[in-house]
């Protein structure tokens, strides 16, 4: 399956256009490849292109139809002015679009041409739609403190936070956080347990959405969590699937 996704909704075109295979691209594209495909995230291929200044397969993409959004909505004039470089999120079914602006210093979110609540800074990596295309979610910080908006609904203040992910049924959402030095995964609204770190981007559901799974450690040793059990103290731990 040429657009077989991973569980960050990546498929392969995604990863040879931010590694630089052109052939690859090519016969992914040959292949049938959809070129405008979408991540969890909003990121099509040409994305992942353009943050690398790849022009050949930036021209490629194009030359298969791949669309740049941004340009063809600031001509409808339906883009903030305050747009910031690179924030732009892609729903997965393609049609729907958010992305952050700044206006007098302060940063918000803007879904489908829809402006969220300010706040003084936004994590324009944690920016993404829900695998149903339904949600929107991301992480901002107000005061030196950081929370979750899941559709337009603030959570719980934190010192910091990271690693935000929807489950694959798009009910569930997750992310790490820290408080007094420790980090913690909060899902649902309920907090897991506290560690010294938890692994980045470790994060993952099962395919049913029932169960999550992350790296975290412990004195020099790292576990995998699932479900709040832990498993044996390893070395090191990598590539949680």
């Amino acid at each position: 399956d040429v657009d077989a996704r991973d569980v960050h909704g990546r498929t392969p075109l995604h990863y040879s256009a931010y590694t630089g295979s052109r052939a690859i691209v090519q016969i992914l594209l040959s292949a049938g490849a959809q070129v405008n495909v979408s991540t969890s995230q909003g990121r099509t291929p040409l994305f992942f292109a353009a943050t690398k200044n790849d022009d050949e397969i930036t021209n490629l993409l194009r030359e298969y139809g791949a669309i740049e959004l941004v340009t063809r909505d600031i001509s409808l004039e339906l883009v903030h002015p305050g747009i910031i470089a690179n924030s732009l999120a892609v729903s997965p079914d393609s049609r729907r679009i958010a992305y952050l602006a700044e206006r007098g210093g302060r940063q918000l979110v803007v879904v489908d041409g829809v402006e969220e609540q300010e706040f003084d800074g936004i994590n324009g990596g944690s920016l993404q739609f829900s695998p149903d295309s339904q949600r929107v979610a991301y992480l901002a910080s107000r005061e030196g403190k950081w929370l979750l908006v899941v559709d337009g609904e603030e959570g719980v203040v934190y010192e910091n936070a990271g690693s935000l992910t929807f489950s694959p049924d798009s009910k569930r959402v997750a992310f790490g956080a820290e408080r007094d030095g420790k980090w913690l995964v909060v899902i649902d609204g309920v907090e897991g347990p506290e560690y010294e770190h938890i692994a980045g981007q470790s994060l993952s559901f099962s395919p049913d959405s029932q169960r999550l799974a992350y790296g975290v450690t412990r004195g020099e040793q790292w576990v995998v969590v699932v479900d709040g059990e832990e498993s044996p103290a390893f070395d090191r731990v990598s590539s949680l699937v």
